[in-house]
């Protein structure tokens, strides 16, 4: 059993090559009310199957409808630290169901239940996105207009206490990964260089990425994005795997 993880609900890391490193795969195919929506159900047995792993390590997601396994990751965490999320959306609705987690409100649940949580970095929405929100104390926004005009001042207004950090790929643009959710347009090396800021200023607890495609997608589009998606998951994991050889992991109990 390895601290890396792939969570597949969909099967569709099948097609994926052999990633480099160990991972502990996890068929979550059969397990019911996970689709968007996670049932309190579905909320107990991820529970359960998530408490025999450590938080550290490189967790794989499936695509964004699951990025609210985030929510099981981070609720580990009893110590205070930092959660810097990567996201084309600000998942903070309101829930549609009360008291229902899904890819939409999870950030929003963990600002809710996580005594822990000093701060929340949400990087890559439009501005227009925070502007119809009332943002939490806890939140600090970069937006992709700032990140378009280099205005990374907020940055320095981040602690540099223990960081987890999740990335839904929907926040790169269509040349960099196809995702079954409306994109931004930040590139693979931008993101890749404010991954370097954070892994440099903050002990890494762990990470996570989603963003992968839909099954459902037509035949020729599922084989574009399986070949965009798979180069730009591997380049993620090289870059990780070189920052990793010479930071120190955060160890949490």
């Amino acid at each position: 059993m390895t601290q890396n993880l792939i969570l597949d609900f969909n099967h569709i890391y099948d097609r994926h090559d052999p990633l480099t490193w160990p991972f502990t795969y996890l068929d979550l195919s059969r397990l019911p009310e996970t689709n968007m929506y996670c049932s309190d159900q579905a909320k107990k047995a991820i529970t359960r199957l998530l408490s025999i792993f450590p938080i550290q390590g490189i967790h794989f997601l499936d695509n964004g409808n699951y990025h609210y396994l985030t929510y099981f990751f981070v609720m580990k965490i009893q110590k205070p630290f930092n959660l810097i999320v990567f996201d084309h959306h600000t998942d903070m609705q309101d829930a549609l169901f009360e008291n229902m987690l899904s890819c939409g409100n999870w950030i929003k649940e963990v600002l809710k239940a996580q005594p822990h949580l000093h701060q929340l970095i949400l990087i890559g929405p439009e501005k227009k996105a925070f502007d119809a929100m009332d943002l939490h104390h806890k939140c600090i926004s970069i937006t992709y207009e700032d990140l378009l005009a280099k205005d990374l001042e907020m940055l320095n207004s981040i602690d540099p206490l223990p960081s987890y950090i999740s990335i839904d790929k929907d926040v790169l643009s269509d040349h960099y990964a196809l995702t079954n959710w409306n994109q931004g347009k930040m590139s693979l090396p931008t993101l890749e260089k404010l991954l370097a800021i954070a892994f440099v200023d903050h002990p890494i607890i762990g990470l996570d990425i989603c963003g992968e495609a839909d099954l459902s997608m037509p035949l020729p589009l599922l084989e574009e994005a399986h070949t965009i998606n798979e180069k730009t998951d591997a380049s993620l994991l090289q870059f990780i795997k070189t920052w990793m050889q010479f930071k120190k992991i955060e160890r949490i109990p």
